[in-house]
């Protein structure tokens, strides 16, 4: 009796410390107090940001990739089409390595969300490391700073049953930080009839905010539509093997609605290191990989592991 009230006392005093850690479980998601967040973690973890700085001073990209990123910071997204990708060797080494292994999916085996089957991908897979690292250099200039990969993951959509939409196929912003790159790998065309992601723009995202915060609506939240109703969003259409960018905290989005077929596509986020959803206290080790060896410290994947150390 006494062993057992003490394992529970212990993982009270564990859980709380866990908790503390990770700034997204108690603070107002907003602009703001994510970037005093990012500023705090910073101070806090000082050798971590000399070494990212260091790191990150080079970072240039092919003219093709320059304008990509121009449109990219005005609009909040951008889409690399296969042709230019083509070009670039390692892009064709993954890309054929992904068709071959997730051409035939056993969905039963797959995590089901309600909206779409997923498939977390290994981190440490050579193909998948080539293929994000295309697009390290513009990532890091964009968060100006060394990213780390956060998730990775395979998304399967299916039609819907009904047009009662729910989660993701309701317009939202990711709110992990105020500045975050998902990148999207169609395995497949996409477009309206199998679940096109559709994207409102940077500046209008910033009108709707308005909006909701005058009507007193939480802006992370899931949003109908009606508030949406003087803005068309854009749909990034995209051919099998085209690559959309969007940074999922300044622009609103909506997808899988999935009418018929389906909908097949790699999604990859990537954030700021000193973000909320990385501890505020951790142990810098200069063994680690600043890129690939910081998702198992992520929130998301904390909450789930039944291992927790606490540094």
């Amino acid at each position: 009796m006494l062993n057992t009230f003490r394992s529970f006392l212990i993982n009270k005093i564990i859980n709380r410390i866990r908790y503390l850690r990770y700034t997204t479980n108690y603070i107002s998601i907003n602009e703001n107090n994510l970037n005093k967040i990012k500023h705090i973690s910073r101070t806090l973890n000082k050798k971590e940001l000399i070494a990212r700085t260091e790191k990150n001073k080079i970072n240039t990209f092919s003219n093709y990739f320059s304008i990509k990123f121009k449109e990219f910071t005005t609009l909040g997204y951008t889409i690399f089409s296969v042709e230019e990708l083509k070009k670039i060797s390692e892009y064709n080494q993954a890309f054929k390595f992904f068709e071959s292994n997730f051409s035939n999916l056993e969905l039963s085996k797959l995590r089901y969300n309600n909206i779409f089957h997923i498939l977390e991908l290994n981190l440490q897979d050579n193909n998948l490391r080539k293929f994000i690292n295309i697009f390290i250099p513009f990532v890091s200039n964009y968060l100006n700073i060394l990213p780390v990969v956060t998730t990775a993951s395979l998304w399967h959509s299916l039609p819907n049953k009904n047009q009662n939409y729910i989660g993701s196929q309701l317009p939202h912003f990711d709110p992990e930080d105020s500045k975050q790159v998902k990148i999207f790998l169609a395995l497949g065309d996409i477009n309206k009839s199998n679940g096109v992601l559709n994207v409102y723009k940077k500046n209008e995202s910033i009108d709707i905010k308005k909006i909701l915060n005058n009507n007193k609506i939480e802006v992370n939240k899931k949003i109908p539509e009606s508030y949406f109703k003087n803005y068309n969003p854009t749909e990034l259409n995209l051919n099998k093997g085209d690559v959309a960018i969007v940074d999922t905290f300044a622009c609103y989005h909506f997808g899988g609605r999935v009418k018929e077929n389906f909908r097949k596509q790699i999604t990859i986020l990537l954030n700021d290191p000193f973000c909320s959803i990385y501890p505020l206290f951790r142990s810098f080790d200069k063994k680690r990989d600043l890129i690939w060896d910081f998702a198992h410290l992520s929130y998301d994947r904390v909450k789930k592991s039944k291992e927790f150390k606490i540094f």
